[in-house]
């Protein structure tokens, strides 16, 4: 964990927190921290989230997988309308961006809870 949170503070020093690398460790960073510092994790997925959304749009594949990823989370702490509202925007951004064809469109098919 140490080491992936240093990796993560020199790619944001370095690269600036909106150079795709960077954001992409900020959202890797937040799934190892999902595990045992909840808040952290939320705060930094929520990061990535608004940085992929800005710097790729909000219907780049990247920022739909980070939008469904934060959905997971939330979902596990229990906050059940927000991660209803994420899973939603994934699966229909996926369906919008990627087709109903694409693997990704139906893997989040398969987990959304609606």
């Amino acid at each position: 964990m140490e080491v992936k949170k240093e990796v993560f503070e020199k790619r944001q020093k370095i690269l600036g927190p909106e150079h795709p690398s960077a954001f992409e460790s900020t959202g890797s960073l937040a799934r190892l921290l999902w595990r045992g510092n909840f808040i952290e994790g939320e705060q930094l997925q929520r990061q990535a989230l608004e940085v992929s959304e800005r710097v790729r749009g909000p219907d780049n594949p990247r920022a739909l997988n980070i939008t469904h990823d934060l959905a997971v989370a939330l979902r596990r702490q229990e906050q059940c309308e927000e991660a209803l509202i994420l899973f939603q925007r994934a699966y229909e951004g996926s369906q919008d961006t990627l087709g109903m064809d694409h693997p990704n469109s139906q893997v989040l098919e398969k987990m959304n809870p609606q």
